[in-house]
């Protein structure tokens, strides 16, 4: 359109006073970290004076953040400049991510933490890991199979949320083979209920039916080699160790807003339509806005 620019795309890259070297033993994301302060720096001399805007790096880095400040860069997370500039605007704060906040890591000792993309790609190339999209039932979201091009295997079971490790419908990701004493039958799979109230005894019932499946699995081929447990009808099976690539979009379903809710940030249930998704304990100040909505 024909009005004012409010977003403009600078290449400091490319530009003379910004261009920064990779200096011998820096990694390639402190090179980085190290050139946008190069560039903001530039750029707060280039824009001084009287009625100058004034230059904020945005960053979520508590070291690119300290080194900011070091060299006089004004420097802050998004969090904070929606707080300063943007009257704490409730519907921008839900948009941020909350990876940083401590009360949103209940699940974290609830699943085995996640490989980085390094060390998951280092050891995809090495052989000890697979790599494919993950696609979960339409019908149990703690089932899915991930199908990997060009391999022994071309699909990998992954049963139970412990071993889908929080990987969604859609995700690439790397896999850690389980030894043929845990792969599962052929017909072993069940469909989960979805319109249990209690989502703990949900999740204790869920644990209980998985302990028993692996149970019988063991039993059955505990000794037994990859070809002779395929020809006997048991399915290969696997663990997420990695999210490589995120493949989710928006999601319909509702929010499960408690009567009488007091204003305040609230952790509420998501409850998506989609049986592939599951339920999801979102964070959000805008309980009231949100309550009946789909």
């Amino acid at each position: 359109g024909g009005g004012p620019r409010h977003i403009h795309f600078f290449a400091n890259e490319s530009h003379k006073s910004c261009y920064t070297e990779r200096e011998p033993g820096e990694s390639a994301n402190d090179r980085n970290d190290r050139a946008i302060r190069n560039a903001a720096e530039w750029y707060s001399r280039h824009l001084s004076g009287p009625g100058a805007p004034k230059m904020i790096l945005i960053t979520h880095d508590a070291a690119n953040k300290r080194l900011s400040e070091e060299r006089g860069i004004t420097a802050m997370s998004l969090k904070d400049y929606v707080h300063a500039f943007m009257g704490g605007n409730a519907e921008m704060l839900d948009r941020i991510s909350n990876r940083d906040d401590p009360s949103s890591s209940g699940d974290k000792g609830k699943y085995r933490p996640h490989l980085s993309k390094k060390d998951a790609s280092a050891g995809i190339a090495k052989g000890i890991y697979k790599q494919g999209k993950l696609g979960t039932s339409s019908y149990n979201y703690r089932e899915g199979t991930v199908r990997i091009f060009n391999d022994k295997f071309p699909e990998v079971l992954i049963s139970g949320l412990q071993d889908m490790n929080r990987a969604l419908d859609g995700d690439t990701v790397a896999i850690e083979m389980l030894p043929p004493r845990n792969w599962k039958r052929k017909g072993k799979s069940k469909m989960v209920a979805r319109d249990a109230e209690d989502v703990g005894a949900e999740e204790e019932l869920d644990t209980e039916r998985e302990g028993k499946e692996n149970a019988s699995a063991v039993a059955s081929n505990n000794e037994m080699s990859e070809d002779k447990a395929l020809a006997k009808g048991f399915l290969p099976t696997g663990r997420v160790v990695s999210i490589l690539r995120s493949g989710r979009r928006e999601y319909c379903g509702v929010l499960n807003v408690p009567q009488g809710s007091v204003p305040g940030t609230h952790k509420l249930l998501f409850f998506p339509q989609s049986k592939k998704i599951p339920r999801v304990r979102v964070s959000t100040r805008q309980a009231e806005t949100l309550r009946h909505k789909r």
